[in-house]
């Protein structure tokens, strides 16, 4: 029997950093007070930079750890909703985002993971987006994802022993690849990850890979290549070499040193992974 979903089967995890005030969601929910969610902070600071809710749907967890994979983690393991949306405190979720997310499930009780669209602030997609509901997006697909793109159903990590691999994500050792990651190891136990054409966010253009150098780029995509891909990771280095110089994003003087700094990341994840 189709499952059917409501707004209060939904809880919205937000990784964030160094908060002692509640003002910081205003913003992040335009069409309404935030207190009418669900909400669970992950709040990763120190012993005298405590946040606190006064708001029973605002929960809170103040950790003491560092690293976006870990928060997301943490907010995984103390999630009480049937369906999950883990996103950061820069993102302004669309008026009627919930309403999507609830449909999308709703009419796909077989699915238990779905891509959604993200804009900028302006209205401009972040991605070249499919125009069509797919059922299981493919490895390509996959490997264009961002995280606050992605909703959950709880189910599937309970079911599952798959969470956010903490040697990837801002404030670990490899800075990208943890929302990639965690899809391939779905996709690799047959799990389907579905897309669905609707936009849920908004978020800044200039997100953070954009910011960060190359070097640190490519010695984290090496990481991440040989930890999904194994032996075949030299040819996802060289096919990420080739596409950006073809976009001009890199050019040829840059590639001998990128393809070093990624042989670097392999190595380096190698050795913390044996």
């Amino acid at each position: 029997m189709t499952n059917h979903f409501s707004r209060h089967d939904l809880e919205i995890i937000i990784s964030t950093m160094n908060q002692t005030s509640l003002e910081f969601l205003v913003p992040m929910f335009p069409m309404s007070h935030f207190s009418a969610f669900s909400i669970l902070i992950i709040n990763q600071t120190t012993k005298n930079n405590l946040l606190t809710s006064e708001f029973e749907s605002v929960k809170v967890i103040n950790s003491f750890e560092k690293g976006l994979s870990k928060s997301r983690n943490l907010g995984i393991k103390n999630a009480t909703k049937s369906i999950l949306i883990l996103t950061d405190d820069d993102v302004v979720f669309a008026d009627d985002f919930y309403k999507k997310v609830i449909e999308a499930f709703t009419n796909s009780p077989n699915l238990a993971i779905f891509r959604f669209q993200v804009q900028s602030f302006k209205k401009k997609f972040l991605r070249n987006y499919p125009t069509n509901f797919i059922e299981s997006l493919n490895k390509f697909e996959l490997l264009n994802t961002m995280s606050v793109e992605l909703v959950f159903r709880k189910s599937v990590f309970d079911k599952t022993t798959i969470l956010y691999d903490e040697n990837f994500g801002l404030g670990a050792k490899f800075e990208f690849g943890e929302e990639n990651s965690i899809l391939l190891d779905f996709n690799k136990e047959n799990i389907p990850i579905g897309f669905v054409p609707e936009v849920i966010c908004y978020h800044d253009e200039k997100h953070s890979s954009i910011s960060t150098s190359k070097p640190t780029v490519y010695y984290s995509s090496g990481a991440f290549f040989y930890r999904n891909f194994g032996s075949t990771y030299q040819f996802w280095v060289l096919l990420k070499l080739f596409f950006e110089l073809k976009q001009r994003k890199i050019s040829f003087s840059d590639v001998s040193n990128l393809y070093k700094q990624a042989i670097l990341g392999k190595n380096d994840y190698k050795k913390i992974s044996i």
